[in-house]
């Protein structure tokens, strides 16, 4: 079995004196956090339980980081980029083997299989491993997946038995992507929004299509963001024409930003949207921007800066602040502005999740490193070596255990319960 060192980094650049200026400015916030129910520490979805990669969790802190976390298991899944899902005591996620998607179903305790279901899919390995990159998305005893061959399904979550399946593209003849179909399907009431080329909402119960937006586009890396303002329900695409923004009810087009990427006509990054300002952004050379909703049927822009590359991550958004990984710097910029506070280099490119304020990143060498998420300074709390292999996809945390995996499908769980708790 391939084993990976667990190795503290001694690199904290925070003294003690400073650790407890933390502890103390955030006393307030860690109460608050009291009221926090037990749904919102599991992860059912991409980017956890809001799709934004921020999760409040009571009473943790990242005093561990001092001495690593315990690994509680590990498990090969096969190739494939597929974040890790939880909800309920069970963990999902999907690979590739043999000319085969499998989506598994673990225990979250012990990561013993529950059970999998494998089905024939194209590996899209084009400039890298390939395999399933979809985020599986649980919802009350279901879990939703998607095949980069554009294939949906839907399973019991605790038997395995398949309740629907479906191709999501049936009948729209979409330009294939380069890298295949990626986007994570999102939930809005009864309907299963997915980008396929078309945006489509299925009937959840059912898998059949209850409408497609008017036009066919290509689809990207980015994964739908529904929202509400002014009392209605939308989902933001950003497809290989930019951003793209439908009423979920009647699949109407309200809002189009248009947004090419030059390099393999594929936006990467999923919309983050605070209130009617919603911000985009893409590697390749693909620029960022902050946009503004109004009655016009292009939004408008506040600001916006072509040198930002976020190739692998969408930024975490904290107190006004994006927390942003520009290719292999990571950076703080002011929401409204986009004025940088600090930069610090990084090694390589890496993943963020945000948990309470504390930013959770990992570098794509499986370097895990916590920084405080505040725009006076890069504060870093710790870091320490958990994985090996390539790590693009993006940390999972729930019921205090970290998830992380590689491309080359192992995944591993570990106990982040903080000193104070063990």
């Amino acid at each position: 079995m391939e084993t990976f060192p667990v190795i503290l980094v001694n690199r904290t650049r925070l003294g003690v004196s400073s650790l407890m200026r933390f502890r103390h400015h955030n006393l307030i916030f860690f109460l608050l956090l009291t009221s926090v129910s037990a749904c919102a520490v599991e992860w059912p979805q991409w980017f956890g339980p809001n799709r934004d990669g921020n999760i409040l969790v009571k009473n943790w802190k990242p005093e561990f980081a001092k001495q690593g976390p315990e690994l509680l298991w590990r498990f090969r899944a096969g190739t494939g980029y597929s974040p890790v899902s939880v909800q309920d005591g069970l963990a999902f996620t999907m690979g590739y083997r043999d000319g085969e998607d499998v989506v598994y179903c673990l225990d979250a305790e012990t990561g013993e299989e529950k059970w999998s279901y494998s089905y024939p899919c194209g590996i899209h390995d084009f400039q890298h491993e390939g395999g399933p990159a979809c985020a599986p998305l649980i919802e009350n005893g279901l879990v939703y997946t998607m095949s980069r061959d554009c294939d949906a399904f839907c399973f019991n979550a605790k038997t395995g038995d398949i309740v629907w399946s479906a191709s999501a593209q049936a009948n729209i003849h979409p330009a294939t992507p380069l890298f295949g179909y990626i986007g994570a399907p999102a939930m809005v009431g009864d309907r299963l929004i997915l980008d396929v080329g078309a945006i489509v909402a299925l009937d959840k119960k059912t898998g059949e299509r209850i409408w497609r937006s008017e036009e066919t586009f290509k689809a990207t890396c980015s994964s739908p963001t529904p929202f509400e303002l002014d009392g209605k329900s939308y989902a933001a695409v950003f497809n290989a024409t930019g951003l793209v923004i439908v009423d979920v009810e009647t699949g109407h087009e309200r809002w189009r930003k248009p947004w090419r990427t030059p390099a393999f006509d594929t936006n990467t990054g999923t919309p983050l949207v605070k209130g009617n300002r919603i911000f985009i952004t893409s590697g390749f050379d693909g620029g960022a921007a902050l946009l503004e909703l109004g009655e016009d049927h292009e939004p408008k822009v506040v600001w916006e800066d072509q040198d930002l590359r976020s190739r692998n991550n969408t930024p975490r958004l904290y107190e006004d602040h994006l927390y942003y990984f520009d290719i292999d710097t990571l950076r703080c910029l002011e929401f409204e502005t986009g004025k940088e506070k600090w930069s610090e280099d990084w090694i390589g490119v890496g993943t963020s999740i945000l948990v309470n304020n504390c930013l959770l990143t990992l570098s794509e060498r499986g370097e895990v490193v916590f920084v405080e998420a505040t725009p006076e300074e890069y504060r870093e709390l710790g870091r320490f070596h958990l994985m090996g292999g390539t790590c693009w996809t993006p940390p999972a945390f729930a019921e205090n255990k970290l998830y992380l995996r590689n491309s080359k499908g192992h995944v591993s769980c570990f106990d982040m319960r903080p000193l104070t708790k063990l």
